[in-house]
């Protein structure tokens, strides 16, 4: 069996297969204002890690939520100034392959944007 000590270096990928259902939006608000936003729930039914050294660990299922939502002012009929903001939750069961252990992984990403939009 592989060791890692504190001055390896090793490459992990992950595989995530998942299916999503999802809704997406575009609203007006009044003359000058927009809205649009979408939301997904996808299912993974299946997960592997891959560790340069220490090999494929297979992963359970899991799930993982997308949502992003934004406001739009129109400028002109050509360029939009956007405000907005986006969340992803990712929540995943581990596996062991051996010692190997893929422990159950949680992860929370979220944050916001501001941008404007060229039409052509």
């Amino acid at each position: 069996m592989s060791a890692i000590t504190l001055r390896d270096i090793v490459n992990e990928e992950y595989d995530l297969h998942h299916v999503d259902c999802g809704v997406k939006f575009d609203n007006p608000i009044s003359g000058k204002w927009n809205i649009a936003g979408m939301g997904s729930f996808g299912y993974v039914f299946y997960s592997q890690a891959n560790n340069s050294v220490l090999g494929k660990v297979d992963g359970g299922d899991g799930y993982i939520v997308n949502g992003n939502i934004d406001l739009r002012y129109v400028i002109s009929d050509a360029w939009q100034l956007i405000f907005g903001g986006f969340v992803e939750l990712q929540s995943l069961n581990g596996g062991q392959n051996g010692n190997v252990i893929w422990p159950d992984n949680d992860l929370n990403i979220c944050g916001g944007n501001i941008g404007v939009r060229f039409i052509f």
